[in-house]
This record gives C-alpha cells, sequence and structure tokens, in this order.
C-alpha cells in the first residue's frame, strides 16, 4: 500500500506540474501576442505582403507590355539591311585635292575626316610610309575627298576649313594640323590655326563662317556612299583614268601598312611573271 501510496503521490505531483507549465506558458504567449515588439512584426508582416501584391502587379503589368511589344514587332516591316561592304568599288576623284603626279599608274581616294581617331592613326602611322614608297616615287596619286560623320559634330567645319585654306594654297599645311589636334577642332581654334598658317584671316573667315564649301563637302559624301563607304576611312584604290573614275579594291578602315602595299603591288604587277 505504500508504495501505491507513494505512486499515487508522484503522479499527482506530475500532473500538477504539467498543469501549471502550460497555463505559464498560455499567459506568456498572451504577453507575448500583446506586447509592442510582436505588434511591431506583425505590422512589417502586413507591409510585407502589401508590397508583394504591389510587385505582382507590377509584374503583371510588365506582362502585357511584352506581349504588346511581341505584337508590334510582328505587324511591323523590319528595317532595311545595311549592304555589305563591297569588294570592289568606283568612285570619282572630282575635283578634290590631291598629291603625287596625276599621270601616276594607280590612284588611291580617301574618304575621310578630321576628327576620327581611326582617320587620323592611318594618317600618322600609314600614309607618310604609302606617301615615302609610293606617292614620291610616281607610281600613285592620292586623293583626299570629305565624309564627315554625324556622330564628330565638328568634323563638317573642319573639312570646310581645309577647303577655305585652299584657296590661298594652303590645304595640306591646314590638312596636317587638323590631324594633329583631332580635339582642338572648335571653329575658333580653327581660325587660330589660320593664323599660324600667316593666311588671309579676313578671307579664310569670310569662307569658313558663310558655309562656302558646305555643299561640296556633302557631295564628296553623297559620292562616298553610292561608292559604299558605311565608316571612315574608306579607300577606292585602280588604275588612273582620264575621266578620274576609279574602279578597283575597296579597302575599309585604317589597315595597316602591309595592306596597302599587297593591293598596290598586286595592281602594279609588281612580283608577277611577266
Amino acid at each position: 500500500m505504500n508504495i501505491n501510496l507513494k505512486f499515487w503521490q508522484y503522479s499527482s505531483i506530475k500532473q500538477g506540474l504539467i498543469s501549471f507549465t502550460m497555463v505559464f506558458a498560455i499567459f506568456a504567449l498572451i504577453h507575448i501576442l500583446a506586447s509592442p515588439a510582436y505588434c511591431w512584426v506583425f505590422q512589417d508582416m502586413k507591409d510585407m505582403k502589401k508590397e508583394l501584391s504591389e510587385t505582382k502587379e507590377d509584374i503583371s503589368n510588365l506582362k502585357k507590355e511584352l506581349q504588346e511589344i511581341k505584337k508590334l514587332l510582328k505587324t511591323s516591316p523590319m528595317p532595311p539591311r545595311r549592304p555589305p561592304t563591297p569588294k570592289v568599288s568606283e568612285a570619282s576623284i572630282d575635283d578634290d585635292p590631291m598629291l603625287g603626279d596625276s599621270n601616276a599608274p594607280l590612284t588611291l581616294i580617301e574618304f575621310s575626316e578630321f576628327q576620327c581617331p581611326y582617320c587620323a592613326r592611318f594618317h600618322n602611322q600609314v600614309f607618310p610610309q604609302i606617301k615615302k614608297e609610293y606617292i614620291d616615287t610616281g607610281k600613285l596619286r592620292y586623293v583626299f575627298r570629305d565624309f564627315p560623320l554625324s556622330m564628330h559634330k565638328t568634323a563638317q567645319k573642319a573639312a570646310e576649313a581645309a577647303q577655305c585654306a585652299g584657296e590661298q594654297g594652303k590645304y595640306w599645311e591646314m590638312h596636317e594640323l587638323l590631324f594633329k589636334k583631332p580635339k582642338g577642332l572648335a571653329i575658333d581654334k580653327i581660325k587660330e590655326y589660320a593664323e599660324e598658317l600667316h593666311l588671309d584671316t579676313d578671307r579664310f573667315n569670310a569662307c569658313l563662317d558663310n558655309d562656302k564649301y558646305t555643299e561640296e563637302v556633302k557631295k564628296d559624301m553623297k559620292d562616298g556612299q553610292q561608292a559604299g563607304v558605311r565608316g571612315t576611312p574608306s579607300f577606292v584604290l585602280g588604275k588612273t583614268t582620264k575621266d578620274g573614275n576609279i574602279k578597283g579594291p575597296f579597302i575599309r578602315g585604317a589597315k595597316p601598312y602591309e595592306a596597302f602595299k599587297a593591293e598596290i603591288d598586286k595592281l602594279l604587277g609588281v612580283g608577277s611573271k611577266q
């Protein structure tokens, strides 16, 4: 009996402890739920649900916009593809500035501009070699035609400035200055270059300010486009003709000297068996 009594007493104490623990836990939970900290968390959860709902709505709107764009792409005509760069082209020398013997067997026409960094690289690194080996030796005539790109805001007036200097016999001198100072092509700077070259500055300034050569430069650009020019520098190399129309290899970009040498020697028949 003593053993049973003790067991009963032990069970009662155990159940009491369990009941007390449960009651304490309930009171603790009520306290937590009522505490400000939980309210903040609860409020954060409400805000998060609201933001999530708004995000879902934004995503839904984006999907609708993408669907509209897809419809437009399906119904709108595709823009015309840019024609490929020609391997052979034809261009006129027009009445543009020229270096070398007019009776040289070959003519190289360059379509270029003064603000283009690749044009400057060709002019400074490659052209001197071409001039020394082919132009100065009477094998090649060189013609410079203007092709100022719209992305280069000062290129158009720089091209006109060189033409204005040409009226006073200083085209190539201005040409050199403009290529040496591609970041200094503002009109006021160009007028300073005219002073450096000892030009009649009143005449030069009037020529530049009155846009005397604007249409001439635009004509060069139109002829270049017809020849397949899409960027600068671009070249047409061919046999010299009486009418000034040159037809032959189209060279795109500031290629190294070796590339020009290979094309020139091929047309001159250098290394071929006679």
